[in-house]
């Protein structure tokens, strides 16, 4: 049980407070290194940062400069505020976002290899009779032509529609929609068309 920094607490068994201030390791192995109003309230638990709350078992609790809480909602968990954005294997992450460097991102043990997804969803008007053509342009253009899934939403359960993707870039994607429950294709809401691509 050790504390440093001011008004700090080390009070669970084998608890240790390594600086910072107004600091509280009060569960059993619970870890507090430094900072600001942190507290590692439960059995191994690690908090950390500004307003860090490991409030459970076994949780890990880190948290940027921002002035507000942020807690742990379940055990075993491992959580990171970081509005400057989160980096692996790069130090220039994205703003209030997860960038993974290297050769890319795999889910799962024996999943796909993504080098790069990107993901938006467009709102189309009106449709006219007929096919409509919509581009979508993506927020950052691909090394190489990218895959493309497009699906669409709409707000009436009884309209039907058809997408089609006709034109892929590494810039940008066009598709061909039609509503296919009308003679005409024509519709009067506004569809919702979300969209993800990627590079494997």
């Amino acid at each position: 049980m050790g504390t440093g920094g001011v008004f700090n607490t080390a009070s669970g068994n084998s608890a240790t407070v390594g600086g910072g201030r107004y600091n509280m390791a009060s569960g059993n192995y619970a870890t507090v290194p430094g900072g600001d109003y942190n507290s590692a309230t439960m059995s191994y638990t690690l908090a950390a940062g500004r307003q860090a709350k490991a409030n459970h078992d076994g949780t890990f609790v880190w948290a940027d400069s921002t002035n507000a809480d942020f807690a742990s909602t379940g055990n075993n968990q491992f959580l990171v505020r970081a509005h400057g954005g989160v980096g692996i294997n790069t130090n220039s992450p994205a703003t209030n976002t997860l960038t993974v460097g290297g050769n890319g991102l795999t889910i799962g043990i024996t999943g796909t290899t993504f080098s790069v997804v990107q993901s938006g969803s467009a709102i189309l008007g009106a449709g006219i009779s007929e096919v409509n053509v919509y581009t979508v342009t993506f927020p950052s253009a691909f090394s190489s032509t990218p895959n493309v899934m497009v699906t669409l939403r709409g707000q009436d359960f009884n309209d039907i529609f058809a997408v089609t993707t006709r034109y892929i870039s590494a810039s940008q994607f066009r598709v061909n929609v039609y509503r296919v429950d009308n003679n005409e294709g024509i519709w009067g809401q506004y569809l919702h068309m979300d969209w993800i691509a990627w590079n494997q």
